[in-house]
């Protein structure tokens, strides 16, 4: 009996498998078959004998791919488009061409539950899809879709969504920890501005009390010295209210400016700002949260942009997260960061080690800044 749901790579598929890694030879997929083929009752090696099928009810062009772990994806797309008859998918199959474009059949996959297609006549929806995952050592020997021309499936947008979720709390995180300091950083100065000047004290007063004391008693004899002493007091006390007067002012344009500073980088905090699609990323110097598709990023892809400005040192940073790949056709994480001072120039970016895909040779220039230890794979287009 067939192992269900299971890819078994038939005799010949084995010996292209083996040539493609000796670099002998190269694999190109040239179509998935959705078939009535019924080989329940066969056994693995009876399969893995195969070379054709009988019935190919449905026959779609795959895409192929490369999957986060190295292996090979063909994905195929099917529906009833001739036949006025309903009927059940009991095995899928994928076929390929060698260097010279011979075809063969290459996998065989028997199925436990049969899908049924109704016929083309009912108006219902009769699609199907199916996918093979094959590992190869020499992937270079291994013919590629076009990665714009390949569908997204249900699980890879689930993984997208997660990956976009996670990049974005944790921008918004870092964004808050950034506005909370500076906003300590505000209040702390805030807390250091105290009023100074010279005022009236208590000895002061008490010198004054004297002399209103000794006007009393000898009023005849003092009385113009005191009207000179409450004289200079008054115009003591005047210049120390005038002085703690300006002191007042200052303080209050003091806190008012820093509140005016306070109130900016609450405006400016880090928030959804707009998308990126089709604009450079020089042109992103406003402090938020930016997402899309820029035209000049160091290769093609969907970006996450957090920009910073720092104005204690007059500096603008940006930090680039990709968080799709349009090179790999999936979802993926790596970063880059840059910044400039004043009017000066973007400095380079700067990329952790990380895994790129590119489409060619001439792509590698697109990634020539990567950081040391990143790997760079060139994957060669459908012709």
């Amino acid at each position: 009996m067939a192992t269900y749901d299971a890819t078994i790579v038939t005799d010949k598929g084995n010996q292209m498998i083996n040539a493609a890694n000796a670099d002998e030879d190269t694999i190109t997929y040239s179509k998935i078959v959705f078939s009535s083929d019924d080989y329940s009752s066969f056994t693995d090696n009876q399969i893995q004998g195969l070379t054709a099928l009988n019935n190919k009810e449905i026959s779609v062009v795959p895409q192929v791919s490369m999957t986060d772990d190295g292996s090979t994806k063909i994905l195929g797309y099917g529906e009833n488009e001739s036949s006025d008859s309903g009927f059940y998918i009991k095995t899928y199959a994928s076929y390929a061409k060698d260097k010279n474009g011979n075809e063969f059949l290459f996998s065989v996959a028997v199925s436990q539950n049969a899908d049924y297609i109704p016929a083309k006549s009912t108006g219902n929806s009769n699609e199907i899809a199916y996918s093979f995952n094959i590992k190869f050592d020499r992937t270079e020997n291994i013919t590629l879709s076009d990665t714009s021309n390949i569908p997204v499936t249900l699980q890879d947008f689930n993984n997208f969504k997660t990956l976009t979720a996670k990049n974005l709390s944790d921008t918004e995180n870092n964004a808050n920890q950034y506005t909370d300091n500076k906003a300590k950083e505000l209040q702390a100065n805030i807390d250091t501005k105290q009023p100074n000047g010279n005022y009236a004290n208590q000895n002061d007063l008490q010198k004054l009390q004297d002399n209103i004391n000794s006007s009393i008693s000898n009023p005849e004899s003092s009385i113009n010295q005191n009207i000179n002493n409450l004289k200079n007091g008054v115009t003591k006390n005047n210049n120390s209210i005038n002085n703690l007067q300006g002191q007042v002012n200052q303080t209050r344009s003091d806190v008012s400016n820093t509140q005016n500073t306070a109130n900016s980088v609450s405006n400016d905090a880090m928030r959804y700002r707009g998308s990126l699609d089709g604009q450079s990323l020089d042109n992103f110097t406003t402090t938020g949260i930016y997402t899309g598709n820029p035209k000049d990023a160091p290769y093609p892809g969907i970006y996450s942009l957090s920009v910073f400005n720092d104005n204690a040192s007059n500096t603008t940073k940006q930090v680039l997260t990709m968080v799709w790949n349009n090179n790999a056709g999936t979802a993926g994480n790596s970063t880059l960061t840059r910044s400039k001072n004043g009017g000066q120039g973007w400095q380079q970016w700067l990329q952790s080690a990380s895994v790129i895909m590119v489409d060619s040779d001439d792509e590698v220039q697109k990634v020539s800044n990567a950081n040391p230890g990143s790997l760079i794979i060139v994957s060669e287009g459908s012709d």
